[in-house]
């Protein structure tokens, strides 16, 4: 009966040993695959000139925020501060556009006004902003056609 035990226990002991490495390869981890990962992509498209600045992010492809900055130029050698703005552009219009919306954060700063939309908590569909909302190398070719200069990061 000795002998029994032992050789039952002989199996057991080499069944625990061997049943890990069998299982990884018979049974493999579905989240572990190459093909399930899901790798978090995140870029910056940085945009500026002389009037204007523009930062959006992109998440996995889709914008999670967008700020857009109106630089103003003050003359110092004047005694009355004179502002040069080309009011007529799409960004100056768009910009004067969104200023009053309440679904955006403005920002009165002291070189300029700053507008940031925020789309993680909203869409903003009501807001009529689909030329700064595409994807980015899209977005990029159109903030160049509007005089900024790009850069992707």
């Amino acid at each position: 009966m000795k002998k029994i035990l032992c050789y039952l226990g002989v199996i057991v002991l080499f069944t625990l040993a061997i049943l890990p490495p069998v299982l990884r390869v018979a049974l493999p981890d579905k989240l572990i695959e190459k093909g399930d990962e899901v790798e978090e992509k995140s870029f910056l498209l940085a945009c500026s000139s002389s009037s204007f600045a523009t930062n959006t992010r992109y998440e996995n492809k889709k914008i999670t925020m967008i700020v857009l900055k109106k630089i103003i130029e003050k003359q110092e050698d004047l005694d009355i501060d004179e502002i040069e703005e080309d009011e007529t552009s799409d960004l100056a219009i768009l910009f004067n556009a969104l200023k009053g919306m309440s679904s955006v954060t403005y920002n009165a700063l002291d070189d300029g006004e700053a507008i940031a939309i925020d789309f993680a908590l909203s869409e903003h569909t009501n807001l009529g902003i689909e030329k700064i909302t595409q994807e980015i190398e899209k977005q990029k070719a159109y903030y160049e056609s509007q005089g900024l200069v790009c850069n992707i990061r």
